[in-house]
């Protein structure tokens, strides 16, 4: 929408309500007053324009499979109990998590400063991607609710619960993966950089609730690599 010139830009903090709320347009200034009616909107608009960095969000249900590539504080304003970002309608799709973290194609650069806090994430079944090993390619679902991939994002007070199912092959309710080397997503639109450096921050995923996540390795949580960070949980 922001390459549009009908669309208002926006200046400081984003704020998104459900579709429906008043004064909520995905074409407007994304405002307390009017905010837009899409977490996806507001991290687009975070990617494209200098200065903005935080996300506030309004209780409710979004039915979405967010996608965030830079630098984005999402906090919601209710509390997981009344803000919830619910994946199973892309379920089924490449990118079946609920929340994907990694960095923008071909980047050497990872986003480093994500913080999602107070949500309840649920309805993912994981990301379609293939896994080059000694053995020959695996593929399969990763990551359920969360996937942090090639990076280390804050993850705290939210309930992480429904997530992955029988297709689920590692972390139904969050995966991190610290290196993207081997790695390819089954969308074909992301490809590796090879100046792309493993995560070098610790995990924070505390005080967050897990429950009812399934997946055939890791019902809650699984780590790949991580091998020299402290991990909170």
């Amino acid at each position: 929408n922001l390459l549009d010139d009908s669309c208002e830009y926006p200046e400081g903090e984003l704020f998104v309500a459900p579709l429906g709320y008043p004064g909520s347009s995905n074409c407007g200034p994304g405002t307390e007053t009017s905010p837009v009616n899409s977490i996806q909107e507001a991290i687009d608009r975070v990617e494209r324009i200098d200065g903005l960095d935080k996300v506030s969000i309004f209780p409710g249900t979004y039915n979405e499979n967010i996608i965030i590539e830079s630098d984005i504080t999402l906090t919601s304003v209710g509390g997981h109990q009344n803000t919830i970002i619910d994946g199973s309608g892309g379920a089924a799709g490449t990118m079946g998590s609920t929340v994907t973290v990694r960095p923008e194609s071909g980047s050497a650069f990872a986003p480093n400063n994500v913080e999602i806090d107070g949500f309840t994430i649920t309805g993912g079944s994981g990301n379609s991607m293939e896994r080059d090993t000694p053995g020959g390619p695996v593929s399969g679902r990763f990551g359920g609710g969360i996937m942090a991939f090639n990076t280390s994002p804050k993850i705290t007070n939210n309930d992480i619960k429904g997530n992955g199912n029988a297709s689920t092959s590692n972390g139904g309710g969050v995966i991190a993966i610290d290196s993207a080397e081997d790695w390819s997503f089954n969308d074909r639109d992301w490809e590796y950089n090879p100046e792309l450096q493993p995560a070098t921050d610790d995990l924070d995923f505390s005080n967050n609730i897990f429950y009812g996540n399934d997946a055939s390795y890791g019902h809650s949580v699984f780590i790949d690599g991580f091998e020299n960070h402290s991990i909170d949980l």
